[in-house]
């Protein structure tokens, strides 16, 4: 059980299930980064990479679902701007730069179902 703790604290990962808020803040390797997730009704992976136009994260479900309102991202720089889509349709979200995070709250929750990616682009 321990060494699932040193997982979590490697890749920031936090998700709070009543309010379906998501925070990843990958401590090692952040500018390529995929480790595997557990939340409370699914599980899959998530991924993050950085370059010279941004950084980009995913969340992808291989089993079960996964319903998210809000996704906090460890951020090297404020973003000007965040898209998020789930296999390529765009949903709408508004963003704010806080402490080194980019907060993004969608308009919507959404549930991603097995199968689905969820991907993030800050720029």
């Amino acid at each position: 059980m321990s060494s699932w703790s040193l997982l979590l604290a490697i890749s920031g990962w936090n998700y709070d299930g009543p309010r379906r808020a998501l925070s990843v803040g990958p401590r090692h390797t952040p500018a390529n980064f995929k480790c595997p997730f557990t939340g409370p009704e699914g599980w899959g992976s998530l991924a993050q990479t950085r370059d010279a136009q941004g950084q980009h994260n995913q969340v992808i479900v291989r089993e079960g679902r996964f319903t998210e309102t809000q996704i906090t991202l460890a951020a090297v720089a404020a973003p000007k701007t965040a898209d998020m889509q789930i296999d390529s349709r765009p949903l709408e979200s508004d963003f704010a730069f806080t402490a080194g995070a980019a907060v993004v709250s969608l308009k919507q929750p959404v549930t991603l179902a097995a199968g689905q990616t969820l991907s993030i682009r800050l720029a």
